[in-house]
Formats: structure tokens, C-alpha cells, sequence
């Protein structure tokens, strides 16, 4: 798959000096060395497919930010996965458990030593567990951390390198990031959106959300682009079924409360008839 990829679109690294190369009159492939192909032609894919798991994870955890700064944190619990290829990153894990703070506890015993008095609190604690959320519910809201987590989205994002470029198509000198690969090309574009179109700092608010950006399929959990404010699926035929079926299962449970509301006022009315 990558390497058709490359082949349809282009090679993944160096791409200022292979495009140089290829675009150069004087160069012949036929007088290409072995030193210089595998220097610029070729890559690992260990490489390749590090990069771009870091890539896939930190977009995955600004669209997660995203659904929490709308309310809708239940949809991120699931984020990270040691288990997968691209695991996620696990900076919403520690809000899936109650972290109670020792309250006056007996430490005399350790005689002010630091250590003595941290492993007495975590004996404590292990003797007296606090009480775990249920599977799928966080024990702590991630939005109030908003800071923190805002903080670790940019500290995900690795820093750009300026300098003068020959412009190809003006042929003068500008001032421009300097890219080696797609993957930076990809860092680039995520940090653009990232800095347009700020996550809005909000909670509880509606679904609705702004158009162009990068979203996750509630379904599928792929990448897609959101064209109106309301989109939550993709276009694969599989995920529009299921946002058929949940708008059924809504527009059903409302009939229900509509019928078993009316039900409830005709009851209150003959009651008070009588």
C-alpha cells in the first residue's frame, strides 16, 4: 500500500533535492550512482510508519480535544489502545480513575522522612480504594483540564525550521518553512488548522461545529472532512447506515417520551377530576 501510494502520488522524503533532480535539464537517471539512489530514492519503513503514527495520533488527539470542548467527552474514552499500531496518545487516562488526595493520614511513624511518608500514604490508599467510575465513564471531566491538555496537543506538534528559498516558480529569494517530507508537509497543514481554526473553548455546547476541518467518523473512526456543521459520519455507505439507524433509534425514543408524556397528563387530569 505505501508503495503504491509513492508511486501515485510521490516520493515520501527529501523532496526538495529529488524534485531538484528531476526537474534539472542536465540530469540523466542513467548517470544516478547507487550512493546517490539510496540516499535520496530510498527509505525505511520503520521510519515511515513511525512517523506516521505520530502523525495519525496527535490529529486524533486535537479532534478528541475538540468533542470535549463540545460536550462530548464520553466519545474520546475509548482514544488510546496499547493494543493497535497507532496506540493513541494516553494523555486522557488518568481522568478514567478517582484520584482522592490522602487526608489525615498518620505519618508520624515515618519521622518526617519524605519517602517513609509517601509509602504510608499508598498503603493507605491501597487499603482504602476509592470508588471506580464505570467502564466507559470518566471519573474527572478532561475539559477542566483544558489548559494542560491544550498545552500537550502543541507540545506534540515538533518545530519548524525557517530559512531563505529559492522561489521555482519567481526565481527570488523568500522567507519559508524548510520541508524535507510529506510527514512535515502533514505537521504543517495540522498546525495551520490547529492555529485557524482554534478550539473553541467552551463546554456543553452543541454538535455543531465548524466546516473544512478534520473530524472523526462517530462509526468507522477514520478521518474525513467535515462539509456542514452538523456532519458527524463519513460518506462510507456502512457509516450513513448507522447514522440512519441511530436518527431511527432518536426519532423512536421521542415518540415514546411524546406518547408516555401524554400519558402521564391525561392521568393527572382524570386525577384531578376526581
Amino acid at each position: 500500500m505505501i508503495l503504491d501510494w509513492c508511486k501515485d502520488v510521490m516520493h515520501p522524503y527529501h523532496i526538495d533535492e529529488v524534485y531538484g533532480e528531476l526537474t534539472d535539464e542536465q540530469f540523466d537517471l542513467g548517470d544516478m550512482t547507487a550512493e546517490l539512489a539510496v540516499r535520496d530514492a530510498t527509505f525505511s519503513l520503520h521510519t515511515f510508519m513511525e512517523e506516521l503514527g505520530k502523525l495519525y495520533d496527535t490529529a486524533r488527539f486535537y479532534t478528541a480535544l475538540m468533542r470535549i470542548c463540545e460536550g462530548d467527552s464520553d466519545e474520546t474514552y475509548d482514544m488510546y489502545d496499547e493494543d493497535k499500531r497507532f496506540p493513541g496518545l494516553p494523555y486522557l487516562e488518568r481522568y478514567k480513575h478517582s484520584m482522592r488526595a490522602p487526608k489525615n493520614i498518620d505519618v508520624s511513624a515515618a519521622k518526617g522522612d519524605l519517602l517513609k511518608e509517601m509509602q504510608i500514604e499508598c498503603a493507605y490508599m491501597e487499603a482504602h480504594p476509592s470508588e471506580q467510575p464505570k467502564e466507559g465513564d470518566y471519573a474527572a471531566e478532561p475539559f477542566d483540564d483544558y489548559d494542560r491538555l491544550r498545552d500537550l496537543l502543541m507540545e506534540s506538534v515538533p518545530d519548524f525550521r525557517l530559512r531563505l528559498k529559492l522561489s521555482p516558480k519567481t526565481g527570488r529569494m523568500t522567507f519559508a518553512v524548510d520541508v524535507d517530507s510529506v510527514f512535515e508537509i502533514a505537521w504543517l497543514t495540522l498546525a495551520h488548522m490547529m492555529s485557524e481554526d482554534p478550539i473553541e473553548e467552551h463546554h456543553g455546547g452543541s454538535h455543531e461545529g465548524l466546516t473544512g476541518v478534520m473530524m472523526t467518523c462517530r462509526h468507522c473512526g477514520d478521518f474525513f472532512i467535515r462539509r456542514n456543521n452538523r456532519q458527524e459520519y463519513c460518506d462510507k455507505e456502512k457509516c450513513q447506515k448507522a447514522r440512519n439507524a441511530k436518527n431511527q433509534r432518536e426519532f423512536r425514543n421521542r415518540k415514546r417520551m411524546l406518547k408516555a408524556g401524554k400519558k402521564m397528563q391525561t392521568e393527572e387530569n382524570y386525577n384531578g377530576k376526581a
